[in-house]
């Protein structure tokens, strides 16, 4: 299954967390239109990873541009331009199957629903 990886920072607050990912998947979507279209018509499925912090993000996807990944960077301006999140292409699996899922055991996931 086609997958897009979306990876925010983790020392950032949920919120933040994700409407930096949301910025960046629209980033992609104009950057890389026929992949998305791709992705879009197959699988639809996105996979929500984080890393600890700018630094490793950076790394993340300098790692990804260097093996030829589609990559999507997202800068906030409201944060003085730091990196906040990336969207990679599906080749990207190999780079983000270790990495934690996106406010994995926050609180927010003890809550009930009705």
């Amino acid at each position: 299954m086609e997958r897009l990886y979306v990876v925010t920072r983790q020392d950032l607050p949920d919120g933040p967390q994700a409407v930096q990912s949301c910025h960046a998947v629209v980033a992609f979507a104009i950057e890389h239109r026929e992949c998305l279209e791709r992705w879009a018509m197959g699988s639809n499925t996105l996979v929500l990873v984080s890393v600890r912090n700018e630094d490793e993000l950076r790394s993340l996807a300098s790692s990804a541009e260097d093996a030829g990944i589609l990559t999507s960077r997202f800068h906030e301006p409201d944060l003085g331009g730091s990196l906040t999140s990336v969207v990679m292409d599906p080749r990207a699996k190999r780079l983000c199957r270790s990495l934690p899922k996106t406010l994995h055991g926050r609180a927010e996931d003890s809550l009930k629903h009705p």
